[in-house]
């Protein structure tokens, strides 16, 4: 099913899609790590600046978009930075912040286009290489 979405750049107009699905990923990914989310994260101030940021492509974010039937069902948020711990020729790097797929449009190729999308924009912007970023789930100290 590749092809299955239109992918494009996140525009200012984007900002309210970009936090409902961000506030679907975070009700996801509560379930699996034993509700250890903040499901408040989406629409505070923080997070209110992060996806403006992200839908303005600005600050060295970027978001990206998955549209299908006329509107947003997936999206992926990378950002693009010099590291100054990293060594030349590798100080730029591109980092996938997160993304969400809608579940009526997972496994069928939506993701990868997005990343497909993602990793073009990296390379664009002169980074070597990029990698996730990663969160840890909190593990019990007893």
């Amino acid at each position: 099913m590749a092809g299955l979405a239109a992918i494009r750049l996140a525009r200012p107009d984007d900002f309210a899609d970009l936090q409902r699905l961000n506030a679907e990923l975070f009700k996801y990914e509560n379930d699996l790590d034993r509700r250890t989310r903040n499901l408040n994260w989406p629409s505070t101030d923080f997070a209110v600046d992060y996806f403006h940021k992200a839908a303005e492509g600005r600050d060295g974010f970027q978001g990206f978009v998955a549209e299908a039937g006329g509107r947003v069902i997936g999206y992926l948020i990378a950002d693009c930075f010099p590291k100054l711990y990293m060594a030349e020729p590798y100080r730029v790097v591109a980092e996938l912040e997160n993304m969400f797929v809608e579940a009526n449009y997972r496994r069928s190729g939506v993701g990868s286009q997005l990343v497909e999308a993602y990793k073009t924009w990296a390379v664009e912007r002169g980074a070597p290489y990029s990698r996730p970023k990663t969160k840890r789930v909190p593990s019990p100290c007893s």
